[in-house]
């Protein structure tokens, strides 16, 4: 059995190539893959843009939700106040839409680059609506008159 200098050779390399170059490879396409994602979705202008829609929406679940009933001499009033709600309505569903394409571009990036990782996008959703509930909670707590207090 012959064997030849060339053929180790290419064994050597191809073994070389399996175990060493694709693994440092895949570790510097993953690095640049986050910073990409930290770069043009995880960024400071989401966390924004997701803290202004729980904003609206909690605005626009106190100031528009319930049944509002206009008499006809408050029809300008009416049509005024049916206006605003569509408009905002229009820029919650706008920013709902933005966040939802970036979450749902990031679940696809994650799951084809096989990246054993959460999408913080819900949470910080959640963490949203929470610093707003606290704060309305807060405002409210300061606003209530003290039980100890006496009334003259």
């Amino acid at each position: 059995m012959d064997i030849s200098w060339s053929a180790i050779l290419k064994v050597m390399l191809a073994g070389f190539a399996t175990f060493v170059l694709l693994p440092v490879a895949l570790i510097i396409r993953d690095m640049i893959l986050w910073k990409l994602i930290n770069f043009f979705i995880l960024n400071d202008k989401l966390r924004m843009k997701i803290r202004e829609y729980a904003l609206k929406a909690d605005l626009y679940n106190e100031k528009y939700s319930g049944q509002h009933s206009f008499d006809e001499p408050q029809i300008e009033k009416g049509l005024k106040f049916l206006s605003e709600s569509q408009k905002a309505q229009d820029e919650i569903q706008d920013l709902k839409l933005l966040i939802n394409r970036k979450s749902r571009f990031l679940n696809w990036l994650l799951v084809h680059y096989k990246q054993d990782y959460v999408n913080p996008i819900n949470d910080w959703k959640k963490q949203a609506k929470e610093e707003i509930d606290s704060r309305k909670q807060s405002a409210n707590k300061s606003i209530q008159p003290s039980a100890n207090a006496t009334s003259d």
